[in-house]
């Protein structure tokens, strides 16, 4: 039970963080380039054997575009609560 439950939530998180990269892509220079990186990284969440290393990934990505936000004046609370729900998958795996 504990397997397919974290399995569902990570997946659901990472195709959710996949369609809202899917949208930033549109914009110009560094924010496309986060939200490609941002991309791979979700998908690598989703997938069994590498979902460790995107998690990672993506905690770092996610990092990048709060401090992004952070400069041009915007509080991304939404950031942090996708990396919130990282770490806690990433936690919960372990135990």
């Amino acid at each position: 039970m504990k397997v397919e439950i974290t399995s569902t939530v990570r997946i659901v998180t990472g195709l959710t963080l996949l369609a809202l990269s899917i949208s930033a892509l549109r914009e110009d220079g560094f924010v496309r380039f986060l939200a490609a990186a941002e991309i791979a990284a979700a998908i690598a969440f989703c997938l069994p054997r590498v979902w460790r290393a995107g998690g990672i990934g993506l905690l770092a990505i996610l990092a990048f575009a709060f401090t992004h936000h952070a400069l041009v004046g915007h509080f991304a609370a939404t950031l942090l609560f996708a990396a919130l729900i990282v770490v806690l998958e990433l936690t919960y795996e372990r135990s």
